[in-house]
């Protein structure tokens, strides 16, 4: 009967350990009175002392404590889920990799937000902010939320100007990944009247200049404010929010990434050229001719140059060799 009761603990079943217990103190007293009436031909098989003893071990099996089964953290109600499926897995290292090398370059920091869509899903991953130190951002800090910017999964709420990605994603599909920075160098010509044109030949990528501008001095914070904003984007790469920031996006992580260090690149030197005279903007037909054969291959160079930073040696990786599938 003691095992009985144990197997039952063991498997959380405190109820029938409990029913157990009650089982075997009534054979106790059964024992007691087979004993009673001359039970010593059947050998005392029970006899009162044993139906004692094998109900104290009984009852010390219920009082220890219970075994700790292996579980999932839930924290703060939000479930997070035991495994995720290949591709969202290396959207969230990718993702943490993007914050980290972003914040080594001073573009992200206490901050700005980072959006990812996951690949085959309607879910998007999205950086906490919080004054979390995104130095050490972990594929396990990101956040899962749906179109409508609730949260799915993941230990921390998503930012407060979560409706800059929600309300961009939704409008413009294509684009795979969004970034809200307070880039130094950029949001130095968000507060003068001074256009954002692109001066260097990497800059290209921008599109034609000069950056469009988001006017509203507020944060985005609402549906509707995300919509001001996604009207003054339009379809180009990047926005200057005036008093704020900048906003970018890419159809893929490494496209956004590129653009955000060249747009921030870009600024820096046109402030500076500013000392010597006027700055020479980069001719139009430069930025519309730019060949696209190896464009993909730049961006791709430009995101695991930075990642590779915080790689060893030997953990390298080259544009052209084992990323591209080659």
């Amino acid at each position: 009967m003691a095992e009985a009761a144990a197997a039952a603990l063991a498997a959380g079943l405190e109820d029938a350990a409990a029913l157990a217990l009650t089982g075997a103190e009534a054979g106790a007293d059964t024992a007691a009175g087979d004993a009673g009436a001359g039970a010593v031909e059947e050998g005392a098989a029970c006899p009162p002392h044993a139906a004692r003893e094998s109900t104290q071990i009984i009852a010390t099996a219920i009082q220890r404590p219970r075994p700790v089964i292996a579980a999932p953290i839930i924290l703060a109600g939000y479930d997070a889920r035991v495994s995720t499926s290949t591709a969202e897995a290396e959207a969230r290292e990718k993702l943490a990799q993007c914050g980290r090398a972003l914040n080594r370059l001073g573009l992200y920091g206490l901050a700005g937000h980072i959006s990812l869509r996951i690949p085959d899903s309607d879910l998007i991953l999205i950086t906490p902010g919080g004054g979390l130190d995104k130095s050490r951002l972990k594929p396990e800090d990101l956040t899962v939320i749906d179109a409508s910017g609730k949260r799915v999964s993941g230990p921390y709420p998503p930012p407060l100007e979560t409706p800059i990605h929600t309300v961009v994603h939704e409008a413009k599909p294509e684009y795979g990944s969004i970034a809200h920075l307070h880039a130094h160098w950029a949001t130095v010509f968000s507060v003068t009247k001074e256009p954002l044109e692109p001066a260097l030949i990497p800059a290209r990528c921008l599109g034609p200049g000069p950056l469009r501008t988001f006017d509203v001095p507020q944060l985005v914070t609402t549906p509707e404010l995300g919509q001001q904003l996604n009207a003054a984007l339009g379809d180009a790469s990047a926005v200057l929010m005036r008093w704020h920031g900048i906003t970018v996006v890419g159809r893929t992580l490494e496209e956004m990434f590129t653009r955000a260090v060249t747009l921030e690149d870009n600024a820096r030197l046109l402030w500076e050229a500013k000392v010597l005279g006027a700055p020479m903007p980069l001719p139009r037909e430069a930025i519309e001719n730019r060949p696209t054969g190896s464009a993909d291959e730049t961006l791709v160079r430009t995101f695991l140059y930075y990642t590779n930073l915080e790689r060893p040696a030997d953990q390298q990786i080259h544009s052209g060799a084992r990323y591209m599938g080659s």
